[in-house]
């Protein structure tokens, strides 16, 4: 379940940037009322992304120590 989560953070982390650089390098218009809600958009994502990686490297830790110590969660 972890690696799942890990890969979908990946996958979130590096299509906001493909994401960014193909919007930064078609579209024609520059002004800040154009990119500011592209980027809040963009921010949310990236957020949700590393909640992911955290979530995956807490439920790997968990997983360990569960062997470790042979516990019930």
């Amino acid at each position: 379940m972890s690696n799942s989560l890990q890969q979908i953070g990946y996958t979130l982390l590096s299509a906001c940037l493909l994401h960014n650089i193909i919007n930064y390098f078609t579209t024609p218009v520059k002004d800040a009322a154009y990119w500011i809600p592209t980027l809040g958009n963009s921010i949310i994502i990236m957020i949700l992304g590393f909640f992911l990686l955290a979530i995956s490297q807490i439920i790997q830790k968990a997983e360990y120590y569960k062997t470790q110590n042979d516990l019930t969660i």
